[in-house]
């Protein structure tokens, strides 16, 4: 039989059937990997349940988790499906933009919920931390693109210290992605132009809402919502001046693969004098 996976259609062979301790376990292989499924013998009735319809077993199959089970009255698991996927030095792209569009395509081909969500943390100039999350809105050899209000708590943070880290998490995975670096604002023509390109609701939102700032009550932020909605009734809505894109450029990026045991693959790209990148690995 074939699943489709995020790394292709894979053929699918059932190896052998055994019995561990108090599981039933069927040893399968699927391209390069070879996934163990462990069914609990005190829920036999899930195992039949697969016999009597191979379609449960590909649904199964199909998704990219190393780990997945559900679990029985008792708390016991009963079905765990084990993919042990490896990141070596040999396997990355010497560019780590390129090897970052490569996960960023498979977490888009894994087809799960906002995949260009990512963590911005950033600092004041006293040190003091934030973060939260946003979406990417495009990368290139230049850095990671995002847009947000410059008078926001993150934007006064980034304006007094401009550097900043950006993390993705794709936990059916078993992915990260760790960046550090600097950053700057994009051109004025580059935000007007994606503006443009945003939901016309999502635009007077922008103009709406005073981010971070403390307001009486969400009526306050719905009439001017509604109020704004007027004025623009058949115009244009220009950029506000204050909504601005910013542009990580990276010194560091970290592609990390969840292992068993604990011990994680993390590869590591840094930024060398003449613009050179080296890779390094890190223990976990």
């Amino acid at each position: 039989m074939k699943v489709t996976t995020p790394a292709g259609d894979l053929e699918v062979l059932l190896k052998s059937a055994s019995v561990e301790g108090d599981f039933i376990v069927l040893k399968v292989q699927m391209g390069v990997w070879n996934p163990k499924i462990y069914i609990s013998k005190d829920d036999l009735w899930f195992f039949f349940s697969i016999l009597l319809r191979p379609s449960a077993l590909l649904y199964f199959l199909k998704l990219p988790f190393r780990f997945l089970f559900r679990r029985n009255k008792n708390n016991k698991a009963v079905f765990y499906n084990e993919i042990e996927v490896k990141l070596n030095e040999e396997d990355l792209d010497p560019s780590p933009i390129k090897q970052f569009e490569k996960w960023y395509e498979n977490s888009l081909e894994a087809d799960f919920p906002e995949p260009n969500a990512m963590t911005l943390a950033t600092a004041t100039i006293e040190g003091k931390p934030a973060a939260r999350m946003l979406l990417l809105k495009g990368f290139d050899d230049n850095g990671f693109v995002f847009y947000s209000n410059c008078r926001s708590s993150k934007g006064e943070d980034l304006s007094q210290n401009p550097q900043a880290a950006i993390v993705f998490w794709w936990p059916v995975l078993e992915r990260q992605i760790r960046i550090e670096g600097t950053i700057h604002n994009i051109s004025d023509q580059e935000a007007d132009s994606y503006f443009k390109s945003r939901p016309r609701e999502s635009c007077l939102g922008a103009w709406a809402s005073q981010q971070s700032r403390v307001i009486s009550n969400r009526e306050v932020l719905e009439k001017r919502f509604r109020e704004l909605e007027e004025i623009y009734k058949d115009r244009e809505i220009p950029r506000p001046p204050y909504w601005l894109g910013y542009r990580l450029r990276p010194l560091s990026i970290e592609f990390w693969q969840g292992r068993p045991n604990r011990l994680h693959d993390r590869l590591r790209y840094r930024l060398v004098e003449g613009g050179r990148w080296i890779i390094e690995r890190l223990a976990p």
